[in-house]
């Protein structure tokens, strides 16, 4: 595995930080992170890492949150058929999902971005795997990307819009309301491409 990028995102909402990996190897991208935050005045320490095939679709999924003295894990597998597993049983809600969307996390963003690669003025729809936080529930979430140029993107899902911008490798920027990135490393390998 080769690091391609590090960030920090500080969280607008709520109390906290993230911190968040981009891996690159032959077969395909991870994503490991992990965010400390307050939410309804309890610590809270997530950390996940996402596998991702080399066309940026999900295939493997794990987190793990810890609060108040307990711990809690999720672990989701995707199958060469597109059929979503969680610890040997099948979701077949999630039957129409492609992409996971962890709600604790801008970096989720990039995957249907870097996945469909809208052009501009164009708009995708996708039906994501959104997994909410606290209670990491599972559930498909209609979701919309439009590319409005300059790697910015209108990102819609239910009553809720907002525009997101994303750097070189699609992780956010920034996401008014709920993220700004304090932090950025690159390493050499990265400098001048993409």
């Amino acid at each position: 595995m080769r690091l391609e990028e590090e960030v920090v995102w500080s969280t607008l909402s709520w109390p906290g930080l993230e911190r968040c990996a981009l891996w690159r190897d032959r077969r395909g991208w991870m994503l490991k992170g992990s965010a400390v935050a307050i939410y309804g005045k309890v610590p809270y320490i997530v950390t996940y890492s996402l596998i991702l095939d080399d066309a940026w679709k999900t295939r493997r999924v794990a987190v793990e949150l810890e609060r108040g003295g307990s711990r809690k894990s999720l672990e989701i597998m995707v199958d060469e058929g597109g059929r979503w597993w969680n610890r040997g049983k099948k979701l077949a809600s999630l039957a129409k999902c492609v992409d996971v969307d962890l709600q604790i996390t801008p970096c989720t963003n990039m995957l249907p971005i870097n996945r469909l690669r809208p052009k501009v003025g164009q708009t995708v729809k996708v039906v994501a795997a959104w997994v909410r936080f606290p209670g990491l529930e599972i559930q498909p979430l209609e979701q919309e990307y439009a590319n409005l140029g300059r790697r910015r993107y209108r990102y819609t899902s239910k009553n809720f819009t907002t525009e997101i911008r994303v750097d070189r490798f699609g992780l956010p920027k920034v996401y008014p309301g709920f993220w700004v990135r304090k932090a950025t490393y690159r390493p050499a390998h990265t400098l001048g491409g993409r």
